[in-house]
């Protein structure tokens, strides 16, 4: 299984960038939530990954190798949890990614800029924590 789970991360991440369609190109958006048009489209930016397409299929896979061993008799409950422990760990691999694009993000963003994202998030919490009451 830990073969399985390592081949499925290589294909996804060691495939070839020119196997990659190009991005449409995106309209900028406008500022929302109180942030400039520039911070708006570098935290977009950072949201999106090239890689999407290709992950999600392994997610695909990996979700359709549960349901497989799910459906087998005898049924091995080690295979499902090395399954599941191989979805996690490319959840976290995923979300990794995400992170180091926010990071970029940030990093281009200026002191006051970084300020806005960080009031507008607040606002956004305080407004969110409105509705729950």
């Amino acid at each position: 299984m830990k073969h399985f789970t390592l081949l499925l991360m290589a294909a996804t991440l060691a495939a070839p960038a020119f196997a990659q369609q190009a991005p449409a190109a995106a309209t900028p958006l406008p500022g929302l939530m109180g942030l400039s048009p520039r911070v708006t489209n570098l935290l977009a930016d950072a949201g999106k990954d090239p890689m999407t397409g290709r992950m999600m299929d392994v997610q695909r896979l990996l979700k359709d190798r549960e349901m497989e061993i799910l459906s087998t008799e005898p049924f091995d409950a080690v295979k499902l949890a090395e399954t599941m422990k191989a979805q996690r760990n490319y959840e976290q691999l995923m979300a990794e990614r995400r992170d180091q694009r926010t990071l970029e993000a940030y990093l281009q963003m200026s002191p006051e800029e970084r300020k806005s994202v960080a009031t507008a998030n607040s606002k956004l919490r305080e407004a969110m924590d409105k509705m729950k009451k």
